[in-house]
């Protein structure tokens, strides 16, 4: 299992919580790494059999959609699934302000 985090502070966190749990060492590992340049930098050199994306979809601008899912494609094994936990689904429906997933993030998927 290898988990990418662009924060240096949560990616340390993951680290110090994996190393308290009872894991086979190396089973579970974390990367501080942005998404798209690891994608690119490791063509399909450690492609993986399951992508589990966390609200990251809803999270990046949509004109980035087109290239995660580009990067998606470099890193899930053909055969291989994706799971996306994202949100919202449907079109904001309140009032014009600062949690307006138009405005994002999250952005309306």
């Amino acid at each position: 299992v290898l988990g990418l985090e662009l924060s240096p502070t949560a990616a340390s966190e993951a680290r110090k919580y994996l190393a308290s749990q009872d894991l086979a060492k190396g089973s579970a590992t974390v990367t501080e790494a942005d998404f798209f340049e690891y994608a690119h930098s490791e063509p399909n050199k450690e492609a993986f059999d399951v992508m589990y994306d966390c609200t990251f979809f809803c999270a990046i601008p949509p004109s980035l959609r087109q290239d995660w899912a580009e990067a998606v494609g470099k890193l899930v094994k053909p055969g291989g699934s994706l799971i996306a936990d994202i949100f919202p689904i449907r079109p904001w429906e309140g009032p014009q302000g600062a949690e307006n997933p138009k405005e994002g993030p999250p952005y309306t998927v």
